[in-house]
């Protein structure tokens, strides 16, 4: 087919757009599936004289860690995996800066300290207040959108990502009050 017939140059600039964008999110799509089998680990953590097994996702080259209150959370189609995607990407972190863990599908009760000797981090993020009374006793005290430390690491809690997904005024102002604490963390 001639690239200058005139029927192939007939599609409008918004539709061009429009395919391009959706061919692109495709393929990063694939990118970050790829990406995200690429990057699951098992790690064996002791505490108390117990071994503990770990799955994790992520390179954590960032050192930042986050905990998710989702079970079977690694699932790409899931919307709350999504949304913690473009959450991520608006710090201009993606899978490879961070490890993510699902506290639902790993040991329970297991002490932050423990987790950071394997998992040495500067910053921790937090979605979902049931997370703190199973990462007792170091995080009790943690309060949505406040910036703690934490033998030198910054802490920060956030609404579970189930309950960010409805478009309702309440959860809009959740999203900007999360957007305001994380700029607070990597902007400086």
């Amino acid at each position: 087919m001639d690239i200058n017939n005139s029927k192939t140059n007939s599609l409008s600039t918004g539709t061009l757009a429009l395919l391009y964008k959706k061919g692109l999110y495709k393929l990063i799509e694939v990118q970050q599936t790829d990406q995200l089998k690429k990057t699951q680990d098992q790690v064996d953590i002791q505490e108390d004289n117990t071994v503990k097994t770990f799955t994790h996702y992520g390179l954590h080259r960032k050192k930042v860690l986050v905990f998710v209150d989702i079970k079977e959370f690694f699932d790409m189609s899931l919307p709350e995996y999504q949304l913690l995607l473009k959450i991520l990407l608006s710090c201009q972190l993606t899978i490879d800066d961070v490890a993510l863990i699902s506290l639902l599908d790993n040991p329970k009760h297991t002490k932050v300290s423990t987790i950071l000797e394997y998992f040495a981090s500067n910053t921790i993020l937090i979605f979902g207040s049931l997370l703190k009374s199973t990462l007792k006793p170091d995080l009790e005290n943690i309060v949505n959108y406040h910036l703690h430390t934490i033998n030198k690491v910054k802490v920060m809690q956030f609404p579970s990502l189930k309950g960010l997904l409805h478009t309702n005024e309440h959860v809009i102002a959740e999203k900007k009050l999360i957007w305001t604490a994380l700029k607070s963390i990597f902007q400086n």
